[in-house]
């Protein structure tokens, strides 16, 4: 059984299973003070989507509080193929959202099937 409990565990999983399902991933390295724009790329077949993770308590927390004001600006530049994944440790599930141009977030499927959501990427 896999036990999530921050960012950085959940990280590992979503690397591990993107991994197995044949895409390509770069995780964007933490370097000291510099602010990431995002927590990763994924690819597959030159379908390249950017991904913020977070880790949230329930779904009833306000996701676009979790994201810090240039996550939510970088993500915007990038749509259609900007996301946010976040999972509830309460419900022991995920989310994926879409970052909208206008900052907005849509939650696009809700499920306990990590794999499933990954698989909705492609």
């Amino acid at each position: 059984m896999i036990s999530i409990e921050k960012e950085k565990d959940f990280q590992a999983v979503f690397t591990k299973l993107i991994r197995q399902m044949w895409w390509w991933i770069y995780k964007i390295p933490d370097i000291w003070n510099v602010r990431k724009p995002f927590d990763t790329f994924i690819s597959y077949k030159w379908n390249i989507k950017a991904v913020e993770l977070k880790v949230a308590p329930t779904s009833k927390t306000n996701i676009k509080r979790l994201l810090k004001e240039h996550q939510i600006g970088n993500l915007k530049e990038l749509y259609p193929n900007a996301f946010v994944l976040v999972y509830f440790k309460k419900e022991k599930a995920s989310s994926l959202y879409q970052m909208k141009p206008n900052g907005n977030l849509e939650e696009i499927i809700h499920l306990k099937r990590l794999f499933v959501i990954c698989d909705y990427l492609l």
